[in-house]
């Protein structure tokens, strides 16, 4: 599954994101997957459902930068 979908899934962060970015949100992605393989349903899409989690770890990784400056002094 991660081999069929990784350089899509890369293509597709790197829009939005810098590339050290894509690096940690690819592998918190397929982490996120493997946790949850047992509890998905078979829906129309396992692409669908992989870019739906990605989603959901880029989401939580914007709210947790939320109020960092944007660079070091």
């Amino acid at each position: 599954f991660m081999h069929r979908h990784e350089a899509a899934l890369r293509r597709y962060l790197a829009v939005s994101l810098a590339p050290d970015d894509v690096d940690d949100v690819v592998q918190e992605t397929f982490v996120s997957v493997w946790r949850g393989a047992d509890g998905y349903r078979g829906g129309p899409s396992a692409r669908g459902w992989l870019y739906t989690i990605a989603r959901h770890v880029v989401a939580h990784r914007v709210r947790r930068r939320v109020g960092e400056p944007a660079t070091l002094e």
